[in-house]
């Protein structure tokens, strides 16, 4: 029970409802999400293709007698085709209604009822900055109380940066231009806003080895503080409940633990004793960095 706790507390946080963020709806929540630990699921997807096995999977584990799902395409440049092709592929394993939010409308406390007691909430890929632009925190909000009451919450690519508090934009200070991944490892060049505040005190990167990213999560490790950094590849997912992690799909999962020391020359990243894992599929493992 002392693992679990401290799994929770380490990695898998929901964020404490503020009258701010969701004015007129505090009658829709009848719990303070500080009063209990979440208990959902995140199903972290690398991006890239994804294997009907993985979808499979990631359905099964949502599944419950009288439930639904809800897509957010808000990410994509083309949320039409996102949730036609997610639609699709997520029809050959359930029969439960999948529905495409309308976050652009998104307001009333039905809207927020509905996320609130959905089963899976699935967010396409596309650019995170682009969803934190079109989904209002009263949205963000209801995705954050629904895995706290129990809904899995899976994402591609962008949805797969959304997941934590601290997200990675993709952005750099010292280059003008966007790559792929960084040319270099300097302190302060990456750029981070706030996500979905998920994951709590770690950070996820996507496409991890396809696109080499290495550089890109090593410096958002430095610049952030946090004490977990994820790189989830392709056609990947990474499964975070509040008992255990697991690899599904068909490729790795690198896992990136806070140094014993940061040091640093001329702007320049040094570390000591970095601890570096990559998971394979099936590969199941604690957030508990003594084990």
């Amino acid at each position: 029970m002392r693992t679990i706790l401290y799994i929770l507390s380490l990695a898998i946080v929901g964020c404490t409802p503020s009258q701010n963020d969701t004015p007129g709806l505090a009658d829709i929540a009848a719990t303070n999400a500080a009063q209990y630990l979440p208990k959902g699921k995140l199903f972290i997807i690398g991006g890239g293709r994804r294997p009907d096995a993985m979808v499979e999977r990631m359905v099964q584990l949502s599944v419950c007698d009288t439930c639904y799902a809800l897509v957010f395409a808000d990410a994509s440049s083309e949320p039409d085709s996102s949730f036609y092709f997610i639609n699709r592929q997520m029809q050959q394993f359930t029969q439960r209604p999948i529905e495409l939010v309308d976050a652009a409308s998104f307001a009333s406390n039905v809207d927020y009822t509905k996320v609130l007691n959905a089963s899976l909430i699935f967010i396409t890929g596309g650019d995170q900055n682009r969803f934190l632009e079109k989904v209002d925190s009263t949205a963000r909000q209801a995705i954050k109380e629904a895995y706290q009451r129990g809904a899995m919450v899976a994402g591609t690519s962008a949805g797969a940066a959304l997941m934590s508090k601290i997200m990675i934009t993709g952005d750099q200070h010292l280059e003008p231009e966007y790559e792929e991944t960084y040319s270099r490892l300097f302190y302060k060049n990456g750029d981070y806003a706030e996500g979905l505040g998920l994951i709590e005190n770690a950070i996820v990167d996507q496409h991890f080895i396809t696109r080499s990213r290495y550089n890109r999560l090593l410096s958002a490790l430095a610049d952030t503080g946090v004490s977990e950094a994820f790189g989830v590849e392709e056609s990947t997912a990474l499964l975070i409940t509040p008992q255990y992690c697991t690899v599904i799909g068909d490729n790795q999962v690198a896992r990136f633990q806070k140094p014993a020391s940061f040091s640093e020359k001329n702007g320049r990243i040094g570390f000591r004793e970095m601890k570096i894992n990559m998971y394979l599929e099936g590969d199941t493992f604690s957030l508990n960095p003594t084990q």
